[in-house]
C-alpha cells in the first residue's frame, strides 16, 4: 500500500513538472 501511494505521488509531480515544460517551452 505504501509503494502504490509512493507511486501515485511520483506520478503526479512528474504530471507537474511535465505541464511545467510545456508551459515555458
Amino acid at each position: 500500500m505504501e509503494r502504490k501511494n509512493t507511486n501515485i505521488q511520483l506520478s503526479t509531480a512528474q504530471d507537474l513538472i511535465n505541464r511545467i515544460a510545456k508551459s515555458n517551452a
